[in-house]
């Protein structure tokens, strides 16, 4: 049947053959759809909860911690992101909630569970060139909040040029990484992303 290939599991030519589908791109897509919703919603959340608690306690530096809002937001969604994708791919359920939502999950090729260093590796191979194009956006708008603050008005032609070039230039690298990611996906007969093929793993469906 087309779209059915099998792995071995094992070396032994007597042990059965796993059938399996390999997830196609939409369904990966989908999942990161949720994920990048889940992981979003749970950092806002923990930036608000913060922010309560330092308005509470009169914190001496909620001025500062005002000021640096999306600094720490975007430093609170990296770590989200990071130990809910480690956890969530190396634990039984073999996928974040987003891939349980799609129907897929991550294996090893011989179709086992990833260990928490190969989720780890797997995460910071497809998302190294994510973080630095999200840290120079939090300084365009740190920049831009304090023309707010200080001046009550935002000149663009006042933003910092590194902040703003550093933006453009990491968007741009992350954004070719990604499509030579969904096309290595789309081309390879696994239906592996780059971080798929170095990390030795397969989404397949469930």
């Amino acid at each position: 049947m087309e779209g059915i290939t099998y792995m071995n599991l094992g070396t032994n030519d007597k042990l059965p053959k796993l059938n399996t589908h390999y997830s196609s791109l939409s369904k990966r897509l989908m999942a990161s759809f949720f994920d990048n919703v889940i992981i979003s919603a749970l950092s806002y959340l923990l930036s608000i909860i913060i922010f309560i608690i330092m308005t509470i306690f009169s914190f001496r530096y909620l001025d500062e911690f005002i000021n640096h809002i999306y600094l720490i937001y975007f430093s609170l969604h990296f770590l989200v992101a990071f130990f809910y994708y480690i956890t969530m791919e190396s634990s039984s359920f073999q996928g974040t909630l987003g891939k349980l939502i799609a129907d897929i999950k991550v294996v090893k090729l011989n179709g086992d569970k990833v260990s928490i260093f190969q989720a780890f590796c797997r995460f910071f191979i497809a998302n190294i060139l994510l973080y630095p194009a999200y840290f120079f956006y939090a300084l365009v708008l740190y920049n831009v909040s304090n023309q707010i603050i200080i001046n009550h008005s935002c000149n663009p032609y006042k933003i910092n040029s590194f902040y703003f070039y550093g933006l453009i230039s990491s968007s741009l690298i992350y954004l070719i990484y990604k499509l030579v990611m969904l096309i290595t996906i789309l081309i390879s007969n696994k239906k592996q992303g780059i971080h798929d093929i170095l990390i030795k793993t397969l989404v397949i469906i469930r």
